[in-house]
């Protein structure tokens, strides 16, 4: 045995090491370099994409609204903040339902993860939210007769 460790070529060794080595690193670098394009990609489309998800974001919300939102309007009753928490969660849950799972993923591609992605209809419900709840306040006050 002591033989054999006395004429093990250690040399091989580290020839091996570091060819496996530069392998990683050259792997590497190509992945990079295919993951920037991807990204050049997906940024040049953004419009396109986006479009989708507006789409999709519209139709969520017009279902929300029509389903949970419209009641507390015919009662002029704004809806409690748990309420509205509990709305949006539905919102995107149904965004994401009606985009399916290749469209999800291709979202989530352009927003980096799916936190983003989520921030932006969460976004997206709160802004449209308040702006029907403005709309509202704003007609109440033109038929009061009231200055806007």
């Amino acid at each position: 045995m002591h033989e054999l460790l006395v004429n093990f070529p250690f040399v091989n060794v580290i020839y091996f090491l570091v060819a496996a080595t530069l392998l990683k690193s050259a792997f590497s670098r190509v992945m990079q370099h295919v993951e920037k394009k991807e990204n050049k990609s997906l940024i040049e489309k953004f419009d396109h994409i986006h479009a989708i998800l507006a789409f999709h974001m519209e139709a969520s919300y017009e279902t929300i609204h029509k389903d949970n939102i419209l009641i507390y309007s015919l009662e002029g009753v704004k809806p409690k903040e748990e309420d509205i928490d509990n709305l949006t969660k539905e919102f995107v849950k149904l965004t994401m339902k009606l985009a399916g799972p290749n469209m999800l993923g291709l979202f989530e591609d352009l927003y980096g993860d799916d936190e983003t992605l989520f921030f932006v209809m969460m976004d997206y419900f709160t802004r449209r939210f308040e702006d029907d709840e403005i709309r509202a306040s704003a007609i109440d006050d033109i038929q009061e007769g009231e200055d806007i």
